[in-house]
């Protein structure tokens, strides 16, 4: 296949047009370590490619000062070109941390369970016994399918919420 491209630059362009989104996503692609480049019509919609970009950086494809100064553009925030990164944030592993407010309902049917026990379920039920703690925060999470420290640290937390609540009247 003859080079559609007329220089290093040109096939670089197409590579940054590939990663920006204005460009078909198939323009430029990475075939066993080195960059392969077609011409594609832009499709309605075209996305942003940044897996591309994440695989060309991880080849041992050398970069040229063109593509340097493009990668350079990205990350300069006085620099004249539209696609930027405009801040990085680590990304946490796991789940994601609970809200303060998250899981309250839990809380409150647990510490239900502590004043009254079976009430908190049943107004006609038998047993008026109120729960020990491990019964009732295991109780809850049965019927709330959440773990057991998720509610304990719902029932702490809105106590403290509740406290502060009562000091403000």
């Amino acid at each position: 296949m003859a080079d559609i491209f007329a220089s290093e630059a040109a096939k670089w362009l197409a590579v940054r047009e590939t990663v920006e989104g204005q460009q078909s996503p198939s323009s430029c692609s990475l075939l066993e370590g080195r960059i392969v480049f077609s011409a594609k019509n832009i499709p309605k919609g075209a996305k942003p490619d940044l897996t591309l970009l994440s695989h060309i950086l991880r080849s041992n494809e050398p970069l040229p000062p063109f593509a340097r100064e493009w990668l350079a553009d990205l990350f300069d925030p006085d620099a004249a070109s539209e696609f930027q990164v405009k801040n990085l944030a680590r990304r946490r592993r796991g789940a994601k941390p609970v809200g303060m407010s998250n899981n309250w309902d839990a809380a409150q049917y647990a510490l239900q369970r502590m004043e009254v026990g079976d009430l908190a379920d049943d107004p006609n039920a038998q047993d008026v016994r109120a729960d020990k703690w491990e019964a009732a925060i295991a109780k809850a999470a049965m019927n709330f399918r959440i773990s057991k420290s998720a509610v304990e640290a719902a029932v702490k937390s809105y106590r403290e919420a509740k406290s502060v609540h009562d000091l403000i009247k």
